[in-house]
């Protein structure tokens, strides 16, 4: 299991990113979905979330957390 520190801080990260590209903040909560961001953490790793995400809303017309989480794998192989 990952830190909780950890689980936050690639929400947080999603936060940041979500909050530039709509212009608001994003509509999670948190205590639901740090499982979500435990899962690829433990997966994938802390630092590879982060490069992820960022591609993801580089590349994403419409990124959203629960494709991100659904499809991080598929996101990773494109």
């Amino acid at each position: 299991m990952a830190e909780r520190k950890d689980r936050m801080a690639l929400l947080s990260r999603y936060s940041k990113h979500h909050t530039f590209f709509y212009e608001e903040k994003p509509r999670l909560n948190i205590n639901v979905e740090q499982w979500a961001a435990d899962a690829l953490i433990e997966s994938y790793g802390i630092q590879y979330c982060y490069d992820l995400l960022a591609y993801y809303f580089d590349v994403a017309q419409n990124p959203n957390w629960k494709y991100f989480v659904n499809y991080a794998e598929t996101i990773i192989n494109s």
